[in-house]
């Protein structure tokens, strides 16, 4: 997305108009902080600042899991299917929507799995599981607290197929009920050690904590509205005049940023005295 606008002579904050619809917040693995993630990297807080949710490993009596990144194909890091070293059903109906990456977990015992700790309590998480197969059960249960040990709700997928793809989803019963801590698990009774499945376009309802009271002063000031990708890194350009007929306006970098939510506010603070802006934000690979 690549959207300009003018700010106010008056120092007031101007509205950036979407030029793409709103995008829902989605944990894809295909990118971790900007950069391309690779196999067997290890995922903890990468997607805190953003999502407001880190993966820890499930500690069990048996074993400790690490949540870690898995490529599709040779080698395999975490199943074999018909279709090769973590590969997806190319018939299944959504195999189009994994990527070249998803989670798995690093273990040598049952159960296997991970937990997700998140900053402000959610009512719902939704997520994708590969190759639900050999009589592996994947349970969900959901916590009010890191520390709590009664789970709220429990749910369990135990059909799914050599690569295809299950849609995993925990939701409270009611709007009073929240939780702070999501474990998964992964058992099999045909396979009873290193039960491995994917993980993949992880989703919840985590709002992050409101904005401290600006401290900007009485004055209002220049900024842009970024309609984007959360998560995803911007540039944003400043120019002091717009060439709009030869396309060679004179850009300057303001600052680059991963868009902690869709749409943000960014203020800029000029010196006083200084020409009025236009600005531009520009998606970065």
């Amino acid at each position: 997305m690549k959207t300009t606008f003018a700010a106010s002579s008056l120092f007031a904050f101007s509205v950036l108009f979407a030029a793409s619809p709103c995008h829902s917040a989605v944990i894809n693995f295909e990118t971790i902080n900007g950069a391309t993630p690779y196999e067997t990297q290890v995922i903890s807080n990468q997607f805190q600042p953003y999502y407001g949710v880190r993966f820890v490993g499930l500690v069990t009596s048996a074993t400790t899991n690490t949540p870690i990144i898995a490529k599709r194909g040779w080698p395999q890091a975490a199943y074999g299917s018909a279709f090769g070293y973590d590969e997806i059903d190319p018939t299944d109906p959504r195999a189009g929507d994994i990527g070249q990456f998803f989670l798995t977990t690093r273990a040598d015992a049952d159960p296997t799995g991970f937990v997700c700790l998140f900053d402000r309590p959610v009512s719902t998480v939704s997520f994708d599981v590969l190759d639900i197969d050999n009589r592996e059960t994947v349970e969900l249960k959901a916590y009010a607290s890191e520390t709590d040990t009664n789970a709220l709700i429990t749910r369990s997928y135990s059909t799914g197929g050599d690569g295809r793809i299950t849609v995993a989803s925990i939701t409270a019963t009611n709007q009073n009920q929240h939780f702070a801590r999501l474990e998964v698990s992964v058992t099999s009774t045909t396979v009873p050690h290193n039960s491995l499945v994917g993980y993949d376009n992880f989703t919840s309802d985590y709002v992050p904590s409101n904005a401290p009271p600006a401290k900007l002063g009485l004055l209002l000031y220049p900024g842009i509205l970024i309609d984007g990708v959360a998560g995803r890194p911007y540039r944003i350009d400043y120019a002091e005049s717009l060439d709009v007929t030869s396309g060679n306006t004179n850009w300057h970098t303001l600052t680059n940023l991963f868009l902690p939510t869709s749409p943000y506010l960014l203020f800029d603070q000029p010196t006083a005295g200084e020409k009025q802006r236009y600005y531009q934000a520009v998606a970065l690979p």
